[in-house]
């Protein structure tokens, strides 16, 4: 007997007892009579609409105890709860009424029905008529049927008959076959369990799984497993209208602020949602597919396959181990405490992407597109790079599953960065020295651009940017996401809270962008880009395309670009070859926009300070474009508290940079 089992059986002696001692007909009467005023009131599907409003909808559930985790609140000032959760912003509230696993009551429902204007879902364990006529009785606006409990034809006509006394029904299912019988039995709110009623463990990447299931006229609610605004924010970027949301929400010591904490990361960017299909690729005016026709079906093929692969377990289980046993990840979070003595206030930590197979961050992204593009059936990467650590990592994981590799790279850098050409060409890449245009980042692009053009049948161009047309913005952001998805984790396991501010350095900007991610959803953390200012802001001789760039359109997107009087793409200029690049990724301009990110200019002179100060401080070389971060680090931990923190993402190691820093210090080496 699994626990559900329990319950039921628990369930159907109470429905017995319960019918035994009431008069039938007079119920029946009294809930159409409840069914009347709904209709007259025009409340009468609002449990419904409060579902379908814009945004995801947060569900929130007042219950004093669970089966799993016992007794919740000793107290239980239902009402006072439910208020709050009315004040903090919930479109509706879940109310527990089963006795004797859960210690609800009718009574709770039926004075917090009347007490709030918002409408009430009776959360119970239905298998009887009666239970939903009792419900609308009680002022509920919806009843929850779970489809593992119920017959199709008896599942079918409670839903019909649950719709006919003015209420909806939230159909509750946890699997693929479950969805089926909902879905057959009609049912047009549909909510996925992510806590198996069978022995009550809690897995949230249930709702991803099953969200293709389930077509988009039909609301589809995530229940159970949000834990924070994190957990929110993954629930929105699958597709969900609602979330219900309960033991998080008790345990609360401040229901609403943590409610609206919740809410924010609920409707955060949604304009802009690539998974929004009126807004496929765009982040508010940015993003889009501004791309030659040539293009345009390998880049719907190859966003339809994105989707497909990242639902299917078997592909995220082989990327989860290449990133486990083959990049070294999880990366480390490292107490600068050296660095965080000599600057005073903000404890500083550094999210190691250094210490990543191949010495960088860009492998996260590599081996998601790789190990994608091959299973797409293709047997060649092509791709662009500026230090090189985009090439060295395409490289490796060409080598790593067997397929072939070009990389394009600006004559200037290959100059520049030396070292890592001969990295590529080691790992059996080929490399071509780009000597078009001003020989660096950008026309390296544009090269790799012309040649997937011309071979897009056994080719995937592996872009190592959050730029581009989409899918590639959202695709290098959902792999790089693994730097914020592990650094909040990691922040609050050692700090106990969140950190004031997350830095990294931008040029397109997917460190940055995988760095910020998980932390987007906390309004209380500062984002914080740090762009490359050359010789200044003020000198023609920088890439500081946030302080100095306006909207257009270039290399398939429409965001912030440094351009000159014509409106043409300028030249740009830094010690960096990672950020030397006219441009950034269309995520980040509308987070700028938005009012969410800020991005502040770095000087080379700041820069390579930086650069040597963590090496001698802390004994950690960083690549010199993790340094634009590390330098304004040295100017934010000292306004802080001591009590706070920041994390500063070290995008990758400095080995590369060492003979160009020093030859910038006037010193003769060569490599």
């Amino acid at each position: 007997m699994t626990i559900l089992d329990d319950i039921v059986a628990k369930t159907r002696e109470r429905v017995a007892a319960f019918k035994a001692e009431t008069d039938l007909a007079d119920l029946t009467q009294r809930a159409q009579q409840a069914a009347e005023e709904r209709l007259a009131t025009g409340r009468a599907g609002n449990f419904y609409r409060a579902v379908a409003a814009p945004g995801v909808s947060i569900i929130a559930e007042v219950k004093k105890a669970s089966p799993s985790k016992g007794l919740i609140s000793s107290d239980f000032p239902y009402l006072e709860i439910a208020r709050d959760y009315q004040q903090g912003g919930a479109r509706a509230i879940s109310c527990l009424t089963e006795p004797d696993f859960f210690q609800g009551s009718p009574q709770y429902l039926q004075e917090i029905a009347a007490d709030l204007t918002i409408p009430v879902l009776r959360k119970e364990f239905i298998i009887d008529d009666v239970q939903i006529e009792e419900a609308a009785t009680l002022g509920a606006a919806a009843v929850l049927l779970i489809v593992s409990i119920l017959e199709e034809e008896d599942l079918a006509h409670k839903i019909a008959l649950a719709e006919s006394l003015g209420m909806d029904a939230l159909v509750e299912a946890h699997d693929n076959v479950e969805v089926a019988r909902a879905l057959a039995a009609g049912a047009r709110i549909l909510g996925i369990n992510n806590r198996d009623l069978r022995t009550f463990e809690v897995d949230l990447t249930t709702t991803a799984r099953l969200r293709q299931e389930v077509p988009l006229d039909v609301l589809f609610v995530g229940e159970s497993g949000v834990r924070d605004s994190a957990d929110m924010f993954t629930l929105r970027q699958v597709g969900v209208d609602a979330a219900l949301i309960g033991e998080t929400l008790m345990r609360s010591p401040d229901r609403v602020r943590a409610l609206r904490n919740l809410a924010a990361a609920s409707t955060h960017v949604a304009e802009g949602d690539p998974t929004n299909p009126e807004h496929p690729g765009r982040f508010g005016v940015f993003g889009g597919q501004y791309i030659t026709e040539t293009l345009m079906q390998e880049l719907h093929d190859l966003e339809s396959s994105y989707f497909q692969l990242m639902a299917d377990p078997e592909f995220r289980g082989e990327l989860t181990e290449l990133f486990l046993n083959y990049a070294n990840r999880p990366s480390l979070l490292y107490f600068a405490e050296h660095m965080t003595e000599d600057l005073g206030g903000a404890k500083v930590y550094l999210k190691r992407e250094d210490l990543n197979h191949t010495g960088s961050h860009k492998i996260n992204n590599v081996l998601g597109q790789a190990l994608l593009a091959k299973k797409r059936g293709k047997t060649r990467l092509i791709a662009e790079t500026g230090a090189g650590q985009h090439g060295v990592a395409t490289a490796t994981a060409a080598a790593l599953l067997g397929m072939e590799c070009e990389v394009f790279m600006g004559k200037e850098d290959t100059d520049r960065q030396a070292l890592n050409v001969y990295r590529m060409e080691l790992l059996g890449a080929k490399v071509h020295a780009v000597t078009e245009g001003s020989q660096v980042l950008k026309d390296a692009v544009n090269a790799a651009m012309r040649e997937w053009v011309s071979r897009i049948d056994d080719t995937h161009y592996c872009l190592g940017s959050v730029m581009g047309p989409h899918p590639f913005p959202m695709m290098v952001r959902d792999f790089q996401s693994v730097i914020s998805e592990e650094a909040r984790r990691q922040i609050l396991e050692v700090e106990g809270q969140l950190p004031a501010a997350v830095l990294a350095c931008v040029g397109g900007g997917p460190n940055a962008m995988g760095m910020f991610y998980h932390f987007i959803p906390d309004a209380d953390v500062q984002l914080i880009g740090c762009e490359a200012a050359g010789r200044g802001v003020d000198t023609d001789q920088h890439a500081a395309t946030m302080a100095r760039g306006e909207i257009g359109v270039f290399h398939g997107m429409k965001s912030y670009f440094c351009q000159n009087q014509d409106g043409q793409i300028d030249q740009v200029y830094s010690i960096s070859a990672g950020l030397d690049y006219p441009g950034i990724g269309p995520e980040h301009a509308y987070l700028r926009d938005a009012g969410r990110a800020q991005y502040v200019p770095i000087t080379d002179d700041e820069a390579v300070a930086a650069f040597e100060y963590l090496s001698r401080v802390e004994g950690i070389i960083p690549a010199i474009e993790s340094a634009h971060a590390v330098a304004y680090a040295r100017k934010l931990a000292p306004t802080l508290s001591p009590d706070e923190s920041i994390i500063v993402c070290l995008s990758g190691r400095g080995d590369k940079d060492v003979a160009a820093i020093a030859r910038y210090k006037g010193v003769d080496i060569h490599e």
